[in-house]
């Protein structure tokens, strides 16, 4: 029962949801009236049979400057590039699509289309059959084939990166076998398709020539993919310059000669840049939003992920539920939505946005502004008169404003904070873990926003955290189809542990404003990326011509 994508850019077709969820749950359970054959399409991470045909999206071709290109606001941090998912330490997607492509592309949380594959359809909660497009290439000649595919899937298994690759892959992926010259089912090793499929959006199922990599490519200088460009020039914390590739199954379609992402530091910086022509596009903070002017515009996207802070609970005074708790109770959230989002936001009380079927009202206001209550809490714990300790931030953003205004909301129980921006959070906070705390945006579209703070040695699961309790309840989100009744009982129970435990301290919900000059580019289409955010689609961006 997959649906079926039949056009890149028009048709679109939605999950079936209720049929689907009824689909999942009869084989979950053993029910084989069918033999145990048909297809199941599942929920919230979709399934799909998808067929080709696709052509560039947007304005006219007219209006393109075949010469054209654009140029993106991006970290190139020498620290987290790579081109390789086995050793990135950082989600580098809107690079990695434009190199190497995507088997789907995805469209919104429930929306996909077919990309380097023409169909990805769930047969049974632990099986899903991929088939490739013909003809495809990599940009050293060699063919993009189900053997290809085998290959890279299998590497990515064999070498797990907890911090580039997101843990249902890791803690799913039993084998793929090849059943054709384009064609392969993807074995898993838990009832978990509902969630897998979503990885084939994501950096997870990138396919990288695998005759490169025998070759022994350096994936640190080197990027031998399929995707619509091929990598010019890289200077790292400077800029990467990506060109058009001829190889590419759509480039005719393609209408700029180059992509150009350049780091800039986040805040006044980038805003600069964008009115003095410098750069064309940028996620930017919600409050300079305000600032912009034509030709400059902006567009805000509501994030179904939250703002967290994610705390180290192995020490004292933060082991302690209570003092956690104690903080969550001293935070002003609509100070916090303010300050961060400009008021375009809503408290994290249930793990999803109100609204959405998954949403538990009976947690509204379960940690409301109170500072009372607070103080009781620290008292009971063995904290008065509150307590020091210190909070690892990024360097600018919405990040650094969450600590400053955490820092100032905290005085009032006495825990003073000492803030360290840094401009590489993976390294110091995930990795060293040089502070106790550091406010995220926790951007991921699904249960995998949560599973990699829960699940032990998940990248985010910082201290070696590991709750059975909690993390079952992960699990059972994860084997159930995401809108059937069981599964939102299951979203339900697992917002409530965590607001009970608090092994993360949920803030508000993320919203990601991107910027843009209309002036220079049109033929703006969106897409979502692993943690979903809005990122646009590279081979149908322009920029006009003049």
């Amino acid at each position: 029962m997959g649906f079926m994508a039949r056009s890149r850019r028009a048709t679109r077709v939605r999950l079936l949801s209720v049929l689907v969820a009824a689909a999942l749950v009869a084989v979950a359970c053993g029910d084989d009236d069918d033999g145990g054959g048909g297809t199941a399409t599942p929920t919230s991470g979709g399934g799909t049979s998808a067929s080709t045909s696709a052509t560039g999206g947007g304005e006219d071709d007219a209006e393109a400057d075949p010469n054209g290109v654009v140029r993106i606001v991006q970290s190139v941090s020498a620290a987290n590039t790579t081109f390789d998912p086995t050793t990135t330490n950082s989600g580098l997607n809107t690079m990695l699509f434009s190199l190497y492509g995507t088997l789907l592309t995805k469209r919104s949380l429930t929306e996909y289309e077919p990309n380097l594959a023409t169909r990805v359809e769930v047969i049974d909660p632990q099986t899903i059959e991929v088939e490739l497009r013909e003809g495809l290439v990599f940009s050293d000649d060699t063919p993009v084939d189900a053997e290809a595919l085998k290959f890279n899937l299998e590497r990515f298994r064999d070498n797990p990166n907890r911090l580039g690759l997101r843990s249902e892959f890791m803690a799913g992926l039993d084998h793929v076998e090849v059943t054709g010259p384009l064609s392969a089912t993807v074995h898993l090793k838990t009832p978990t398709s509902g969630i897998f499929y979503d990885l084939f959006a994501g950096p997870e199922t990138i396919l990288i020539s695998p005759t490169a990599i025998r070759n022994g490519v350096n994936l640190r200088e080197e990027a031998v993919g399929a995707g619509p460009f091929v990598l010019e020039s890289w200077q790292p914390d400077v800029r990467m310059v990506v060109k058009k590739n001829p190889k590419y199954w759509n480039a005719d379609a393609v209408k700029v000669a180059g992509i150009e992402f350049i780091q800039l530091t986040i805040g006044p910086p980038v805003i600069n840049g964008l009115r003095a022509g410098d750069v064309d596009m940028a996620n930017i903070d919600a409050n300079l939003a305000r600032s912009l002017a034509p030709p400059i515009t902006s567009e805000s996207f509501p994030h179904p992920g939250p703002f967290i802070l994610n705390v180290c609970k192995r020490d004292e005074p933060l082991s302690d539920v209570r003092v956690r708790q104690a903080l969550a109770h001293a935070m002003d959230r609509d100070a916090l939505i303010q300050g961060m989002y400009g008021g375009q936001s809503e408290p994290v009380w249930s793990l999803q946005r109100e609204g959405d079927p998954r949403y538990d009202e009976s947690l509204e206001g379960i940690y409301d502004h109170d500072i009372d209550k607070a103080k009781q809490l620290l008292a009971e714990a063995g904290y008065p008169d509150g307590f020091d300790t210190s909070m690892i931030v990024s360097a600018g953003g919405v990040s650094l404003t969450a600590g400053e205004l955490l820092q100032g909301q905290w005085r009032e129980i006495g825990v003073d904070v000492s803030i360290t921006p840094t401009p590489n959070v993976v390294q110091d906070f995930y990795l060293d873990g040089k502070a106790p705390m550091f406010p995220i945006t926790q951007t991921r579209a699904g249960i995998d926003a949560y599973s990699v703070l829960l699940l032990p040695g998940s990248f985010a699961a910082v201290c070696g955290y590991d709750d059975p309790v909690v993390g079952q309840a992960v699990r059972d989100v994860m084997a159930l189809p995401q809108d059937s009744p069981e599964g939102i009982e299951a979203w339900q129970k697992l917002s409530r542990l965590v607001q009970e435990t608090l092994p993360f301290i949920p803030m508000v919900f993320h919203n990601q404003v991107v910027a843009w000059n209309t002036d220079r580019i049109g033929g703006l289409e969106w897409q979502l990326d692993e943690f979903g955010n809005s990122i646009p689609i590279l081979d149908r961006i322009f920029v006009k011509a003049s």
